[in-house]
């Protein structure tokens, strides 16, 4: 809902089954949600390790990422 230059997005909350979700995104729709997260971040400048918290899934997330430099000559 739009009124002039603001959108108004009223709060909904539902629950539906992911093979919903497939046969909604199948028919071409796109699925979105938003969700909470808080993240701890580690780096030595070679190595970084990302935990991520999903609030609403109630589960921690990590990411661990390397930076290889190769030199060619």
């Amino acid at each position: 809902m739009t009124d002039n230059s603001f959108i108004i997005s009223p709060r909904i909350t539902f629950e539906v089954s992911v093979r919903l979700l497939g046969g909604l995104m199948a028919l071409g729709y796109t699925i979105a949600a938003i969700l909470k997260r808080s993240s701890r971040v580690f780096s030595d400048g070679k190595a970084t390790v990302k935990i991520d918290w999903l609030e609403q899934l109630n589960r921690h997330y990590i990411q661990v990422s390397i930076i290889f430099v190769v030199w060619l000559m």
